[in-house]
């Protein structure tokens, strides 16, 4: 019997289940107040994977508007679960709502330090910058981004990933200059 997935926008156990997984996955996907999450929910900005009649991941995002890039605040897929694909659907579903709604792309901000941003270079997007954020933890973050649109010029800039790049992460978060190299690449 095949494994039955199907994404729900209004799931009643949405919010509850949200932050449970979110607590489960701090260290992947931090920390947001249940009212932000909530309120995100009561806009259309939280959807629920189903897997089999239960909850498996959820993704959250500010609701897609026209011409304008829709913010992805988070998606998490039980550990267990990883790499069969419930991720990339949910990601899938909301690269679906923001092309319904004309926004121009879609851009999401990841710890340097965590295996997601191999998937999200799996799914087509690229790193255009780093950040420091995080109010707790102040690590460095890698914003990636899809464009829906054709542009010009995209802004490449090599990801932070994993630990042989601690060095580099420590001069930055000391120095907070760039240490990366930027290059732009011909959009086609």
């Amino acid at each position: 019997m095949a494994d039955e997935f199907f994404i729900e926008p209004r799931h009643n156990e949405a919010v509850k289940y949200c932050l449970s997984l979110m607590a489960k996955n701090y260290e992947e996907v931090g920390f947001i107040p249940k009212a932000g999450v909530e309120r995100l929910a009561d806009n259309n900005g939280l959807a629920v994977g189903i897997l089999n009649g239960e909850p498996c991941g959820y993704i959250l995002y500010q609701p897609p508007r026209a011409n304008a890039d829709v913010k992805l605040i988070q998606v998490a897929i039980p550990t267990d679960l990883r790499l069969q694909k419930y991720g990339a659907n949910l990601v899938a579903y909301l690269e679906n709502q923001a092309t319904k709604h004309n926004a121009s792309g879609i851009y999401l901000k990841v710890a340097w330090d965590i295996d997601a941003n191999t998937f999200w270079q799996q799914l087509g997007y690229y790193c255009s910058g780093n950040v420091m954020g995080g109010i707790v933890r102040s690590r460095k973050l890698n914003i990636y981004r899809k464009d829906f649109h054709p542009t010009l010029f995209k802004v490449v800039e090599k990801p932070l990933i994993g630990i042989s790049n601690r060095t580099q992460y420590s001069k930055f978060k000391h120095t907070k200059n760039p240490v990366y190299e930027f290059g732009w690449r011909m959009a086609i």
